[in-house]
Formats: C-alpha cells, structure tokens, sequence
C-alpha cells in the first residue's frame, strides 16, 4: 500500500507537516511514514590542516575532530528519534495506528527518491531548521 511521507526535522513546519499528514491519513486511511534525514554536514572549508599545525599536533588534533564529528552525529541522530517520537504520539493521539518511522543517514533529496516508488503523498515544509522562521525564504529542497 502507498504511504504518506511526511519529512520531519524539526524546523518551525515541523507540526504543519505532522498535521498535514495526520489529517490526509484520516481522510485517506494511507499510512504514515514519519521521516527524517540527517543530512551530511555541508564542508566549512578545508579540513586539510597539514599546513597549519605541525606533525606531531596533527594526529592529535585530527582524531579529536573525528571524535567531534562522532559526537555530533550522535547527537543528531537523538534529536533526530526525539522529533519522529514526538511525531508519532501525535498520530496516535488524532487516532491513527498505521504510523512508521525512520531516520536515514543520507541528504532529503536521496530519501525522498528512495521512497518515491511507495509514495501516495509526500510531505515537506517550505523551509528547514535553517531558516527558523524566516518566510520570505524558501528552503533549499
């Protein structure tokens, strides 16, 4: 059966969205599959250091970025449960049982062409976390 796609990430359209897809799944008896993408951080500039600290300090420096990037990560992807169990409470709570979830390690755009083939409606707000509340932009997807 087709499912309703409703792409979650915690941005101001984060409730629009759950609503939209609570009340099309009401109407429509489709399921709904709470997603959310934890995009890959966007590059901030070079991650090459070599030309600034020494030998020694590199390999030092080096794995406590990577242990950052794993923190982060980490991080994200509890926020990222937070959101879609905060998603799913509200679908039960409007009455709906046929509800699913996941969190994919990979860019919206790659999840949405994943699930595009098992879609009936797909979901996404005007603009991600990255705009909060500003309206007057439209979002990058």
């Amino acid at each position: 059966m087709k499912k309703i796609f409703a792409c979650i990430d915690g941005s101001c359209m984060t409730d629009a969205v759950t609503e939209a897809a609570i009340w099309i799944s009401k109407r429509s008896s489709h399921p709904i599959n709470f997603l959310h993408a934890l995009e890959p951080p966007l590059p901030q500039g070079s991650d090459d250091l070599t030309a600034i600290i020494g030998l020694g300090s590199q390999t030092s420096l080096l794995e406590q970025l990577a242990k950052l990037e794993q923190e982060r990560n980490k991080v994200a992807s509890q926020h990222g449960q937070l959101l879609l169990d905060e998603a799913i409470k509200k679908a039960e709570h409007a009455g709906l049982t046929e509800i699913e979830q996941q969190q994919l390690p990979m860019s919206l755009v790659d999840a949405l062409l994943e699930h595009e083939d098992n879609a009936r409606v797909m979901i996404i707000g005007r603009s991600g976390k990255g705009h909060y509340d500003d309206f007057k932009v439209l979002g990058s997807h």
